[in-house]
């Protein structure tokens, strides 16, 4: 129970960063809803800041987002984090 509301805590903190910083700066990523498949741009600086503040973090994967559309699971077209680790759309797609 304790987990799950502690994830419910991040997704809301996760919202409120991306709203402080609605359009701040050029560099952005594009993130693809897996369900849905609409896409949504989100500032780079956002996700670099959600990486180091986030204590469950690994650099093994994706920063993670919920579609605001159907609340389903977002993963970024292409990013490379600051480990240099890519992470693209279709790597999970074709499985």
């Amino acid at each position: 129970m304790a987990k799950k509301k502690r994830n419910i805590n991040k997704k809301k903190k996760q919202k409120q960063l991306l709203k402080s910083f609605d359009s701040t700066g050029n560099s952005t990523v594009t993130y693809i809803c897996l369900q849905c498949g609409i896409a949504e741009r989100i500032p780079k600086e956002i996700i670099e800041t959600i990486e180091f503040l986030d204590e469950d973090f690994s650099p093994l994967t994706a920063p993670q987002f919920s579609c605001e559309k159907c609340g389903g699971e977002m993963y970024p077209q292409y990013y490379r984090n600051f480990c240099g680790i890519e992470f693209q759309l279709s790597d999970v797609q074709d499985k």
